[in-house]
């Protein structure tokens, strides 16, 4: 299988009000004009997870490819 199912190991989350305080600043950035694009993850319980690529984060595989690494240490520093 190329791609093995992926499965939050926590007891799921009904309601993050963390993420919806989240996305709704990303939102106001965005209708600004500041935020110009994502790369993302999105967790949805036992459903799995996406992942997208959206905007100037497409245009820019490169400079998100380094963004994204930033993420994997942030990750890793939180799990070790």
């Amino acid at each position: 299988m190329d791609n093995p199912p992926l499965y939050v190991l926590e007891p799921p989350v009904v309601r993050s009000q963390e993420t919806i305080d989240a996305l709704k600043r990303l939102l106001a950035d965005a209708e600004a004009g500041h935020l110009i694009g994502l790369a993302l993850v999105a967790l949805y319980g036992a459903k799995g997870c996406t992942t997208e690529v959206i905007g100037a984060a497409r245009l820019s595989p490169i400079f998100t490819t380094g963004a994204v690494h930033r993420l994997q240490r942030k990750l890793d520093s939180i799990t070790s």
